[in-house]
């Protein structure tokens, strides 16, 4: 784990490292190798980080470079601030993106996945806990997360977690 928070990490028996963040070069060349065939999007990056500094100064490790190359890639307005870096991350992840591309991944509807997904961080937020079993998200959905026909279906909530599963992968499965 990246985390120093996970319980178990002295039973895991791996080392403990931390990532300095990236300085202005490290960056530079993360985006470039990147986007080695179209240089153009790298360069695209960089002076974008440029002009925004307080974004620059929060895309300082691989993730966030990550999330940055990955809307550069799908042509997505690149964001100025750490929040809407977050939430275009995860409008990409939705589907919401899709629709502009004429592709239609998800059987259900952007704003329905952001909803639930939401939803369910809160309540885990509330909890105090970092996972939670497949099993116990469908029953939270299926007592909170209303279908369009306002009627509760455990059909409706397995639909729901499959699909921020796959094809979305908002939801992370784990042993």
């Amino acid at each position: 784990s990246s985390r120093y928070t996970v319980s178990e990490i002295s039973e895991l028996g791996f080392t403990c490292i931390s990532l300095l963040p990236f300085n202005h070069q490290q960056k530079k060349n993360f985006f470039d190798k990147w986007f080695s065939a179209t240089p153009e999007k790298s360069a695209a990056i960089i002076a974008h980080l440029n002009k925004n500094s307080a974004l620059d100064r929060i895309i300082t490790n691989p993730l966030s470079a990550t999330i940055m190359a990955i809307l550069q890639d799908n042509n997505v307005p690149l964001p100025k601030t750490e929040s809407s870096l977050y939430k275009k991350r995860f409008e990409l992840l939705s589907g919401l993106f899709d629709r502009f591309k004429g592709v239609n991944r998800m059987s259900l509807q952007p704003e329905t996945l952001l909803s639930a997904a939401r939803l369910l961080a809160f309540q885990m937020h509330k909890k105090k806990v970092r996972s939670t079993s497949k099993d116990s998200i469908i029953s939270f959905f299926n007592e909170n997360l209303l279908p369009e026909s306002q009627e509760p279906s455990i059909k409706y909530a397995e639909m729901v977690v499959q699909e921020l599963i796959s094809p979305s992968e908002i939801l992370l499965l784990n042993n």
